[in-house]
């Protein structure tokens, strides 16, 4: 039994030495794997496919194929794998090498790759292409609820919808209201879900601002500087509201609180502009 045992351990050594080689370029520069060949690591797991092929072992093959930019033989052992939420995500991964896009979403999709969703959110969007990345956004959304994700991750969601909204609102002159109506819903949603975040009642208190909602949006800016007293936009907001309602000593006020805080404030600079 002692040596039953011993070649367990042995095995076991062997398969974390050959994981640690293959991985060998997200290891620390001073650490072992760091050092270590990634096809020594390459050739124990081909080893043990030989002879037994599990899943894992499939796995590990197929990302370390894909890390070596072998699409061909990532996918042969992706497809040996049964139907799972892994094989799913490495199918989008082998999809995404292949620069199929809409597959690599499907599978990440069916995979429930929260990271994989967000970052073809914003390839998406540095593209242009808004539209789509705001349904693959909300798509990303229900799986985090589904997997009862806390609610903090799902505000923000809520909170990058809002800025994709208001993105497709800016492309049209004037704004989109609908977009804009949109955005402020997202970010409502936001705050509802994480209140003690400022940048949710900020970013609602802009959007009820540029739509009219002006006593919705004078709420939501002070509720942002009780959040977070250092937020430079609210105040400057607070002061856009002041000097609509002709109040212009307290606009004055607000622009020099803003300027202490954060002298390149974006609401600032329209603050000084209507003060000229």
């Amino acid at each position: 039994m002692l040596a039953a045992a011993a070649l367990v351990l042995a095995g076991l050594a062997m398969l974390q030495i050959a994981s640690g080689a293959i991985f060998s370029h997200a290891g620390a520069p001073i650490s072992v794997p760091a050092h270590a060949p990634v096809h020594a690591g390459v050739a124990v797991y081909r080893a043990i496919e030989r002879v037994w092929g599990p899943p894992f072992v499939e796995a590990m093959l197929a990302r370390a194929a894909l890390d070596q930019g072998d699409v061909v033989t990532a996918r042969e052992h992706v497809l040996k794998m049964p139907p799972s939420l892994s094989r799913s995500a490495l199918e989008g991964r082998v999809a995404l090498a292949s620069g199929q896009h809409a597959a690599a979403i499907a599978d990440f999709i069916a995979a429930d790759d929260i990271p994989e969703l967000q970052r073809e959110v914003d390839r998406l969007r540095q593209r242009g292409e808004l539209t789509p990345a705001y349904a693959l956004e909300n798509v990303t959304r229900s799986r985090l609820v589904a997997a009862g994700t806390h609610p903090d991750a799902v505000a923000e969601s809520y909170w990058r919808s809002g800025v994709l909204a208001r993105l497709l609102a800016l492309r049209t002159q004037p704004p989109d209201a609908v977009w804009l109506r949109s955005a402020l819903a997202n970010y409502q949603q936001a705050y509802t879900l994480a209140p003690w975040s400022g940048k949710y009642w900020l970013e609602a208190g802009t959007a009820a601002l540029v739509i009219g909602q002006n006593g919705d949006a004078l709420r939501y800016y002070q509720r942002a500087v009780e959040v977070d007293p250092d937020m430079a936009d609210a105040y400057a907001g607070l002061g856009v509201l002041a000097l609509q309602h002709g109040d212009r000593q307290a606009a004055l006020s607000y622009a020099a609180r803003s300027r202490s805080l954060n002298p390149a404030s974006t609401m600032l600079r329209r603050l000084d502009r209507a003060l000229r």
